[in-house]
């Protein structure tokens, strides 16, 4: 799963994915992305979004000139935000108010002339905070034998049967072999530390991993990097 199949799955002209896939973390095989869908409601009395801008009609101006009508134009409010903030796991770090860029006509006169002007004695009603964000990688969840005989729309028992009977080992076998020959090839190619390899092949926890490593190899996998790293020249 990558940025490409993402996109195809979730064309814009439909989603607005609330995440940057241009850095995008490549999902491994063995996981499934953690795609959240969620609708806005687009009646203003719902909550989720107000009408910033009223609709207009046609009309000509003074130099005989036609504009178009326009429709009404909405914008989100914080209940939608929060709504699609949740979605998406994104979590406020901190929040600071600022000046915004029409107001600062009014900074200057407080500056330099020493007379204070109050605010919301003029027509600008804009305000402006700086918001740090924590948005999560997509990095996806462990995928299961459930997981697999479900999208094969199988029982999990009889798919066990089925899938032994052509593979030669159960799906719980093949999908450990599978898991720590992923491991194996990011022990020798990079410089990821074992914790970090064996929670990204659904293994949080490092003894868990080592022992399911071992099973298969022969060796811990502190061991295996140590005899078969490859060192670049």
């Amino acid at each position: 799963m990558n940025e490409l199949s993402i996109s195809q799955k979730y064309p814009v002209e439909k989603y607005n994915l609330l995440g940057n896939t241009d850095v995008m973390v490549e999902i491994p095989d063995i996981k499934a992305p953690v795609i959240q869908a969620i609708r806005l409601e687009t009646d203003p009395a719902k909550g989720d979004v107000y009408i910033q801008q009223n609709a207009k009609k046609e009309w000509t101006d003074d130099q005989n000139r036609r504009h178009p009508a326009t429709p009404d134009r909405y914008a989100i409010t914080k209940n939608g935000l929060k709504k699609l903030a949740d979605g998406a796991g994104i979590t406020m770090l901190s929040s600071q108010h600022v000046v915004p860029t029409t107001c600062q006509k009014c900074v200057a006169v407080n500056q330099y002339s020493g007379k204070v002007v109050q605010c919301g004695n003029c027509k600008n009603r804009d305000v402006a905070y700086h918001v740090t964000i924590c948005v999560p990688q997509l990095t996806g969840k462990d995928i299961t034998v459930e997981d697999i005989a479900r999208r094969c729309k199988l029982d999990r028992s009889y798919f066990g049967k089925v899938f032994k009977k052509a593979v030669g080992q159960s799906p719980q076998e093949f999908l450990i072999r599978y898991r720590m020959s992923k491991a194996a090839d990011a022990l020798i190619i990079g410089d990821d530390s074992v914790g970090d390899i064996g929670a990204s092949v659904g293994y949080p926890n490092l003894l868990h991993f080592s022992r399911a490593f071992k099973g298969v190899y022969g060796v811990s996998p502190r061991e295996y990097r140590q005899k078969n790293k490859i060192i670049d020249r």
